[in-house]
């Protein structure tokens, strides 16, 4: 039962990693709140070196409008990801709680929380992408963004469909009799 602790060992990181993600993605959702409401608000009022905001931004090939949609992709990015980093802490919690991966509702619950990923940062992509060409349709001047870390999610959801094929599998070999197990080993051979 060696294998079995150390399941839940990992099983208990997952879900502190998967805590301290869920913090980080609010901080980040709150900062990208506050950059979409104070950049509007102080592009001419804050004054350094006798330049503005929105001058100091035109120096560093930023325009304004790019800097907005940088805070507004922020805002969509770390919002899904509070909502996918507390399913996925509330999933490994329940693998703790229930003292073993290898139950028929984990592997239905690996397989949700692998699907749901996939398809809520694919959803992610679509919107940010259409966000993006209307307003570039409007702004040509804007930024070329790179939206690869949208990413991570979709490969944590084949990791977690992957992996869902495994448990089934010692779901299956638990639910086996020793006597179905030596008629099997019979047929084999």
């Amino acid at each position: 039962m060696k294998s079995l602790r150390t399941i839940q060992t990992l099983a208990k990181v997952a879900r502190v990693i998967c805590l301290i993600l869920f913090i980080v993605f609010i901080i980040g959702a709150v900062g990208s709140i506050v950059g979409t409401i104070a950049l509007p608000l102080l592009k001419d009022e804050i004054i350094y070196e006798d330049k503005t905001l929105e001058m100091i931004l035109l120096e560093k090939n930023v325009n304004f409008i790019s800097a907005i949609t940088a805070c507004i992709i922020g805002i969509i990015a770390c919002l899904t990801s509070i909502f996918l980093s507390k399913y996925a802490e509330l999933f490994f919690a329940r693998v703790v709680r229930e003292g073993t991966p290898f139950k028929t509702e984990t592997v239905k619950r690996m397989r949700t929380l692998g699907i749901v990923n996939i398809c809520v940062e694919i959803g992610v992509i679509i919107v940010i992408a259409v966000m993006l060409a209307i307003i570039k349709l409007k702004n040509p001047e804007l930024a070329d963004f790179k939206s690869s870390f949208y990413f991570g999610s979709i490969s944590f959801g084949i990791v977690m469909l992957i992996l869902s094929v495994f448990v089934q599998y010692g779901v299956e070999k638990d639910q086996v009799t020793p006597r179905e197990e030596t008629n099997n080993e019979d047929e084999e051979q």
